[in-house]
């Protein structure tokens, strides 16, 4: 009978929080099933099952660049990317943490959700291991973009201009837009601006040849060479062939472009264990003031966004301000679950003689 409550009182709150998301707060709360917060910078990052796909363009493909072929079947193990390329204000929150300069403003200007751009190759390993994290190789790089299909574009195989930033005439769309700006361009991972906005920097020497020769299992590029791999393709760019996933690019790692930036990977041995996204402060700050069975009277607790009570049992609603993630803390008996909102999985549990008055 206990569990039987408790599991309903997850499926009533779980049911509420789309609508409670809302309350209170000024940037959305995105975090679905699947995804995880990198809490050095507060990056969403969505997990990339390990297994093989399609890498690089057919034969019979007319579109196709020499260098993108031969088409082969490649296999990774499991990692997590980055959602959204890096913003300016992540990269600004990496510059002050630790004294890098900040890149200069590009002269159409920016805004913090921006993705970052005049960022060179060693600015953007900089940051990525600040963040306990890496760039990606650009195998990693394709397979988050693309899926297991082989497909052109990150929705299928069909051009759609509604779904990336891009231009109509070359150069007419003026600049990048805020990162995950189009979410129905997204990969079949979910994972957005995989075409247009901007290129990205990926892990790998380059070579034009490299497909030719590459391992099977997991490849990272030529041991050596003069410019790093660019995937994806940026605001600039109108020719549909240009924001085909398989595409290819290099530039010396110095170079410094306003179409330019990057996002990270994690290794799954990287991503700290769910418990850790509840800071120290999180018994007090989310459920201090959840109320015991009985009392619906109880003062908001600092990002609480509802409070209900029903006789034996009580539940709230929080998030979490540092991370804007929901959860969901189910007061039941003699403990207190802090379940996370966006998988319904008990996060931690709090005894009663330990919660916090």
């Amino acid at each position: 009978m206990k569990r039987n409550r408790v599991l309903l009182s997850l499926v009533i709150f779980s049911s509420l929080i789309p609508v409670l998301c809302g309350i209170g707060q000024t940037a959305p709360i995105t975090n679905s099933p699947g995804t995880v917060i990198n809490p050095k910078d507060g990056a969403e990052i969505v997990l990339i099952p390990a297994g093989p796909f399609l890498m690089g363009s057919a034969e019979t493909d007319k579109s196709a660049f020499p260098l993108e072929r031969p088409q082969r079947t490649v296999s990774l193990d499991a990692y997590y990317i980055y959602k959204n390329d890096v913003t300016v204000a992540q990269y600004r929150k990496f510059c002050e943490a630790t004294g890098h300069p900040m890149p200069r403003q590009p002269d159409f200007g920016w805004h913090d959700n921006d993705p970052i751009v005049n960022v060179n190759w060693p600015g953007a390993r900089a940051y990525a291991q600040w963040a306990g994290a890496m760039l990606p190789t650009e195998a990693q790089w394709e397979k988050a973009a693309r899926g297991t299909d082989g497909r052109r574009y990150p929705w299928g195989d069909e051009w759609d201009a509604t779904k990336c930033q891009s231009s109509t005439k070359y150069g007419d769309a003026g600049h990048p837009v805020a990162v995950g700006s189009f979410p129905a361009g997204a990969s079949p991972y979910g994972v957005l601006d995989m075409a247009g906005n901007v290129r990205q920097w990926c892990a790998d020497w380059y070579d034009k040849d490299y497909y030719r020769a590459a391992p099977a299992l997991n490849p990272t590029g030529p041991e050596d060479g003069t410019s790093r791999v660019k995937r994806g393709s940026s605001w600039i760019e109108n020719s549909p062939r240009i924001f085909r996933t398989a595409v290819r690019a290099s530039s010396q790692p110095d170079t410094l472009s306003p179409l330019v930036s990057f996002r990270c990977v994690m290794r799954p041995e990287q991503v700290p264990p769910p418990a850790t996204e509840i800071p120290a402060q999180a018994p007090d700050a989310l459920s201090k003031n959840v109320s015991k069975p009985g009392d619906p009277t109880a003062a908001p607790a600092a990002g609480l966004l509802a409070n209900i009570s029903t006789g034996r049992s009580s539940s709230a609603v929080a998030v979490n301000p540092d991370t804007n993630r929901v959860y969901v803390l189910n007061y039941y008996g003699e403990t207190l679950n802090v379940i996370d909102g966006g998988t319904n999985k008990v996060m931690t549990t709090i005894p009663v003689g330990e919660r916090p008055r």
